[in-house]
């Protein structure tokens, strides 16, 4: 038995065990699954953090004004220095062509991720055997983890970042490593670092997957030291033209003391809690990947919190992970299985970036589309496992897999077309994040709703009332209805919780002034 024409051990014919079938055929497949289930986000409109990064960022506008994006950083201003120029490039193309019709944006969406489920399940094929790139395809394609990474447009960082490396491993996996598969290699390199930070992980990849292709060289005795160290030397070269390229454009460097708690809470964390928390988070991700029954787009300020109880699941969940992966680490160094050793290793590192061990993402805590990358080496996982049953087995059990997933992530993404709807749902499920009320209050405020909006900022101050922004939210809202009294009380509320020192309530009281002056109340202030 072959896989990719390549003659396969002993160990690798047992998991490839059915290679009968078009080759190209996982992929087809996984893509038009994907294409069924996300369509009905063709309809959604701009959402959480797609309004200011893909929508307003004036960079976009032209294609002289988009040549900043190549010397700025992705969000200007923000703490954590993300550089994405192909990213916001690719939001500019849009700008150029159809303006800001929601659409184009969303059907973009729709068939990066469709490729990327292909480009899984042919990575699949050629890593283990085409049983298992039908399963992976599927199950990637059908994964309710991946919906805020579609119907999201800022999402497609995930994408674009994850087609580029699995192009990338798909060239490497390729035999023999010719000069123009070395260089598509680097071109796929070099896109996923200007995509997405994940692009860092590349090389990581790379030399997990080559005790793979050394196994397959030495199996039709194909040596290719020169093209190997050829290879090595790009690699290297672009990470260092890329490093001193980002110095020089945005920096490093960022100032963790002044990132704001709310958004990533584990900054409060000390001690033991510091320690633990990334393996709750841990726990948090499997669920997510294994049981997604509950889907939010935001989980910070006390959704998840920075303190770790003895009664949290997660941590346990967490704690029952790690020994897991230690055991399936051991069981394939112990056979020399060096594809279940690279999906475990691309599995840890690329789950290490996001599960806030070091602090690299300042914005999320916790994030559904942090796992989009993860979720490619944990299915691949799955499939080399479930690919041993006989065929009467694993028919059934992937189809209702696959249409359980299907139907939960068709269902969720339908939700991100209406943001006010959605958003209220999601606040009511995730009553401690901020986030949501921030983002809720904004809709209101969009659509001329002013008593929308203080109803919003009033459920957040019931529900995080040390946090001063609801507060300045409610003053916002009080003035434009005119209730200047209840605007003080706001205010005077919101001082109470941080002083004037520390936060610029001077601010608030002049747009209080203002919008009586509007009103025609100036010879009286504290009457509306």
């Amino acid at each position: 038995m072959s896989i990719s024409g390549l003659p396969v051990s002993q160990d690798d014919s047992r998991e490839a065990t059915d290679s009968r079938g078009p080759r190209w055929l996982p992929a087809l497949v996984a893509a038009l699954v994907s294409v069924v289930i996300y369509g009905v986000t063709i309809r959604g409109t701009f959402v959480l953090d797609d309004e200011a990064f893909a929508r307003d960022d004036v960079r976009l506008l032209s294609p002289r004004a988009s040549l900043s994006l190549w010397t700025s950083q992705y969000v200007p201003h923000a703490l954590d220095h993300t550089w994405r120029p192909l990213l916001s490039l690719s939001y500019a193309i849009h700008h150029w062509t159809t303006g800001k019709n929601p659409m184009p944006f969303h059907a973009a969406n729709i068939l990066l991720f469709a490729a990327t489920a292909a480009g899984v399940a042919e990575f699949a094929r050629r890593l283990v055997g085409l049983r298992a790139a039908w399963v992976t395809g599927l199950l990637f394609a059908a994964l309710p983890a991946h919906v805020e990474a579609v119907a999201l447009v800022v999402g497609r960082a995930e994408t674009e970042c994850a087609l580029a490396m699995l192009c990338g491993l798909c060239l490497f996996l390729k035999q023999p490593l010719t000069g123009g598969r070395i260089v598509g290699i680097l071109a796929c390199y070099l896109t996923a670092l200007l995509t997405k930070e994940h692009g860092l992980l590349f090389p990581i990849f790379l030399l997990a997957l080559w005790p793979v292709w050394r196994q397959r060289a030495r199996e039709i005795g194909l040596r290719q030291k020169r093209q190997l160290q050829w290879l090595a030397a790009g690699v290297f070269w672009v990470m260092a033209v890329y490093g001193i390229c980002r110095e020089e454009m945005i920096g490093f460097p960022w100032n963790l003391n002044k990132m704001y708690w709310t958004y990533n809470p584990i900054i409060r964390s000390t001690g033991w809690d510091r320690v633990l928390m990334p393996v709750a988070l841990f726990g948090r991700y499997l669920v997510l990947l294994v049981f997604p029954a509950k889907l939010s787009p935001d989980y910070g300020t006390l959704a998840i919190g920075w303190q770790v109880h003895a009664s949290d699941p997660h941590l346990y969940l967490g704690v029952a992970g790690i020994l897991i992966w230690i055991v399936l680490l051991a069981i394939g160094a112990h056979r020399r299985n060096w594809r279940m050793l690279f999906c475990l290793v691309g599995f840890a590192a690329s789950l290490l970036l996001v599960l806030n061990v070091f602090i690299i993402n300042a914005g999320a805590i916790f994030g559904e589309r942090l796992a989009f990358v993860p979720s490619i080496f944990f299915v691949i996982l799955v499939a080399m496992g479930l690919a041993r049953l006989p065929i009467r087995a694993l028919a059934p059990i992937i189809g209702v897999l696959v249409v359980a997933g299907g139907v939960r992530s068709f269902a969720y993404a339908r939700q991100w077309n209406d943001p006010l709807t959605f958003l209220d749902r999601a606040s009511e499920a995730q009553p401690k994040s901020w986030v949501l009320y921030d983002f809720r209050y904004e809709q209101y405020k969009l659509h001329g709703d002013w008593k929308g909006a203080r109803r919003v900022a009033e459920e957040a101050i019931a529900a995080l009332p040390q946090i001063p922004t609801p507060y300045v939210r409610e003053v916002e809202a009080c003035a434009k209805l005119h209730d200047f009294p209840a605007a003080r009380r706001a205010m005077a509320q919101g001082k109470a919780i941080v002083p004037p020192s520390e936060f610029p309530w001077s601010t608030m009281e002049q747009m209080i002034q203002d919008a009586q002056a509007k009103a025609g109340a100036m010879t009286r202030p504290d009457r509306p």
